[in-house]
C-alpha cells in the first residue's frame, strides 16, 4: 500500500509539475469544464487564505466531481488514489482554524437555496 501511495505521489509531482505552480483562487463564475482536479484542488487554499470560502467550497466540490469522473475513465485503479492525495494537499499550509471554518462553511452550503446553487454550478 505504501508503495502504491508513493507511486501516485511521485507521478503527480514529477509528471505534472503540479505542486510547483502557484494555483490561485477562482471565482465560481469563472470555473470551466476544461479545468482539472489538480488546478481546482490546489487553488482551494488560496481562496481560504483570502477568506473567500464560498469560492473555496465551489472549487473543492467541482474538483471532486471532475476527479470522480476521471476515475471512471482511468482503468488503472492505483491511479484513482490521486484524488485523495489532491484533497490532502488542498488544505496544506492552512491553520486548524482555517480548516475548521472551511468545513463549517461547506456544511452550511448544503442547505436550501445554496445547495441548489451548487448543483446548478456543477451542471454548468
Amino acid at each position: 500500500m505504501k508503495k502504491i501511495f508513493f507511486g501516485v505521489c511521485a507521478a503527480l509531482i514529477f509528471s505534472a509539475d503540479c505542486f510547483a505552480k502557484d494555483y490561485k483562487c477562482i471565482q465560481t463564475a469563472e470555473l470551466k469544464s476544461s479545468m482539472t482536479p489538480v488546478e481546482l484542488y490546489l487553488g482551494v487554499s488560496d481562496c481560504i487564505k483570502a477568506d473567500k470560502y464560498e469560492d473555496a467550497v465551489m472549487m473543492y466540490l467541482t474538483a471532486g466531481v471532475y476527479g470522480r469522473f476521471d476515475t471512471f475513465r482511468v482503468t488503472d485503479k492505483t491511479a484513482h488514489q490521486a484524488v485523495g492525495v489532491l484533497k490532502m494537499y488542498s488544505s496544506y499550509g492552512l491553520s486548524e482554524k482555517q480548516q475548521a471554518k472551511f468545513s463549517e462553511f461547506a456544511g452550511d452550503m448544503f442547505t436550501g437555496q445554496k445547495h441548489e446553487k451548487i448543483c446548478q454550478e456543477v451542471r454548468r
